[in-house]
């Protein structure tokens, strides 16, 4: 079973069952009240947003250029950066650190991207205990933000025991994708505030901490060392194409997944991806391979919703749409597709053929479309006079 006929049976399965319904409605409650103590926490919470928006585009029109600065000054003050293109590469290294440093136990803080790059699979394989008991001389996080004009690392949480953990380790390794880039200081306070208020509905949370390398010898505590991961895997393509690029300026707050109609109805693990939801839709094809995830681009209704809640303001629909159409001219459309569309415009561009063959429409129909139709509803069949017979007859026209 393919990823595209996996996802249709579990949303099959899911999306009539009253729990996964209500749970749904309890997600897009929440992110309506987090919405509202936000417009609160933000005098002009529209302003925020387009000054925020303008920044994210800035950023990933000009990527190169900030990750460079960002890797001048974390470099200067001690910070070791490796850059990573793949899953693979990113566990080739981390493991090199460790074994280097003998390390047998780690502190992994569970995340997206932590989960995208199989931090796991990739100690495990090396027999490195995963916790294990405190303390640790190595600890893995992802970091939500990475400053350019200062070198530093921004993470944000609010478990005391975990963040303590992370910062007593001798040894402390952050993952960062290429996308996670804001070009000054300043623009911390609005991007926590923000990812905070959309995800939580609070003006922040317990702990955020900007890191700036390892500890200097004038200080009195700091790690020894300090690693930062920047992580391609698949994001240079998505930064390729002009019109989904902007994709990458997602905060991860969750709120267009919380208010998407079809997220709603199927849940989160149906997508079986790392990113899931509308936002996941537009990525996931370009993060992983494209056959793997292509339907996704077509697991929306496109109503707008999560455009309109985005802090950032991003069009997800629009980019949906060019994943979709990208995904046909690349030859990638299935057979039963392109004969589907091959009858279809015939008949519309011949009006006799339009008129005529309702059995035959009715056969193409079911043939093609009667498994994506679902076994939930009515199967439509074609009537067997067309609008312009039906008008002419009423008018007494031949």
């Amino acid at each position: 079973m393919n990823q595209y006929e996996s996802f249709l049976e579990q949303a099959e399965s899911k999306v009539f069952l009253d729990e996964q319904r209500n749970e749904g409605a309890l997600l897009e409650k929440q992110t309506q009240n987090n919405l509202k103590n936000t417009s609160t926490i933000f005098s002009n919470l529209e302003l925020a947003r387009t000054r925020a928006s303008a920044i994210r585009k800035k950023t990933i029109e000009n990527l190169e250029k900030y990750l460079i600065e960002f890797e001048s000054e974390f470099s200067k003050k001690g910070g070791k950066i490796i850059w990573a293109s793949s899953e693979k590469e990113v566990g080739a290294e981390l493991v090199k650190i460790v074994s280097k440093r003998n390390i047998k136990s780690v502190y992994l803080k569970e995340s997206p991207l932590v989960k995208e790059v199989n931090i796991e699979h990739s100690l495990n394989k090396e027999k490195i205990t995963i916790f294990g008991h405190e303390p640790f001389s190595m600890s893995v996080s992802e970091a939500k933000f990475i400053v350019a004009d200062t070198g530093s690392i921004v993470t944000i949480g609010n478990d005391e025991k975990e963040q303590r953990i992370l910062q007593q380790a001798s040894t402390q390794v952050f993952l960062a994708s290429l996308d996670r880039v804001l070009p000054q200081t300043n623009d911390i306070d609005l991007f926590s505030t923000l990812y905070s208020s959309y995800a939580f509905g609070t003006a922040s949370q317990a702990y955020t901490n900007i890191i700036n390398g390892p500890k200097q010898a004038n200080e009195s505590q700091g790690p020894q060392e300090v690693f930062l991961f920047l992580i391609d895997n698949g994001r240079t393509e998505l930064l390729a194409q002009p019109e989904q690029r902007q994709a990458l300026a997602c905060i991860s707050c969750g709120a267009c997944s919380n208010v998407c109609p079809v997220f709603q109805l199927v849940g989160s693990k149906t997508y079986d991806a790392v990113y899931s939801g509308p936002i996941g839709s537009v990525v996931m094809p370009y993060l992983s391979t494209e056959e793997d995830y292509k339907h996704l681009s077509y697991a929306s209704t496109l109503c707008g919703k999560c455009k309109d809640v985005c802090p950032v303001k991003i069009d997800i629909p629009r980019m949906l749409q060019f994943n979709r159409r990208d995904y046909v001219e690349k030859g990638n459309a299935s057979k039963k597709e392109n004969i589907s569309i091959y009858f279809w415009k015939t008949a519309m561009l011949k009006r006799s053929a339009m008129e005529k063959g309702q059995k035959v429409k009715n056969f193409m129909l079911k043939q093609f479309f009667r498994k994506d139709w679902g076994n939930r509803r009515d199967f439509p069949e074609a009537v067997s006079k067309s609008f312009n017979q039906q008008w002419k007859e009423r008018k007494g026209l031949k």
